[in-house]
């Protein structure tokens, strides 16, 4: 059977989304392993019930989870760890471990609540859920903030470019690295700024997205490309009438990419500055993943 990426990365034109971050429960990790070996079949059968919705489930694995479900070192993506603590970031980040995380996403608040309800009772007692965010399409595609979400690539336009390419080890070929942050948006203080002090922070208009000159390090110059290496990044408003935030998914087919994605942000260049925005929000969730290929689940269940 030929190497195949899951379905649904990098997907871009869903409107909404739930992401589930999970633990695998102590004892439990032989029977998780199993179902897991059995979760492409149940997501090609929700994904062809709800076809119209364009309903599609990413499923991602931590350093610490992939190491109690594939013991053998060899297994272990090349770069794997948790997300990096950036000692010298300016603003604190929440860095958290996860076993598993389920992305879902499609058009439709109700298929992506279903399918969530479907995956945790498929798991039982196997996973434990730790925290969730349901993200959503948001006016003409903005965030909170009131500017256009970034869902971007940068570099070539080809997404294939993110997968990593190691033909010779199949769980990892066609996988993609995967950061995942949230923030809580401070918008009271943020509202007090004028139009103009706001769209030299974020480096681009408000109204059309056109990038703005400014002399001073923006949110834009701090999230501009810093390696050759392809990156997707994409934000997705997350929010109830309590609290309101965003969550940016950043894909790349390694790890060093990302890190240094986030580093540009969160550490002072040289000139002193790092990205002005986070002076305006909060992280509170900050994990590092990967996204195996169908072949991976394959391998958990040999016989």
């Amino acid at each position: 059977m030929a190497a195949r990426p899951q379905p649904g990365v990098y997907t871009v034109n869903s409107l909404h989304g739930l992401i589930l971050f999970c633990q695998l429960r102590e004892g439990h990790v032989a029977s998780a392993r199993l179902k897991l070996a059995k979760l492409p079949n149940l997501l090609n059968s929700l994904s062809e019930r709800f076809s119209e919705s364009l309903l599609s489930v990413v499923t991602a694995v931590g350093s610490r989870g992939w190491e109690r479900l594939c013991p053998a070192p060899e297994t272990l993506p090349p770069g794997l760890r948790p997300f990096p603590k950036f000692d010298q970031a300016v603003h604190s980040l929440t860095v958290n471990q996860y076993d598993l995380v389920l992305l879902i996403r499609s058009d439709r608040v109700d298929t992506n609540f279903f399918a969530g309800r479907v995956l945790l009772d498929w798991f039982g007692d196997d996973l434990q859920l730790v925290l969730e965010h349901n993200v959503f399409h948001y006016l003409d595609n903005r965030n909170l903030l009131g500017f256009k979400c970034q869902r971007a690539l940068h570099g070539p336009k080809l997404e294939q470019s993110c997968w990593v390419q190691a033909p010779q080890q199949p769980l990892w070929h066609l996988g993609s690295f995967m950061f995942i942050q949230h923030f809580l948006l401070h918008l009271e203080s943020w509202h007090e700024l004028k139009a103009s002090k706001q769209e030299q922070i974020i480096g681009r208009s408000k109204l059309n997205n056109e990038p703005l000159s400014t002399h001073l390090s923006s949110h834009a110059d701090k999230t501009a490309m810093v390696t050759s290496a392809p990156l997707v990044w994409q934000q997705m408003p997350s929010a109830s009438m309590r609290e309101q935030g965003h969550v940016d998914v950043m894909w790349a087919r390694d790890f060093n990419t990302l890190t240094e994605f986030v580093r540009q942000r969160v550490e002072e260049d040289e000139n002193g500055f790092c990205d002005p925005l986070l002076d305006y929000q909060s992280n509170t969730v900050s994990c590092a993943l990967f996204v195996p290929p169908l072949a991976w689940f394959q391998a958990l269940n040999p016989g």
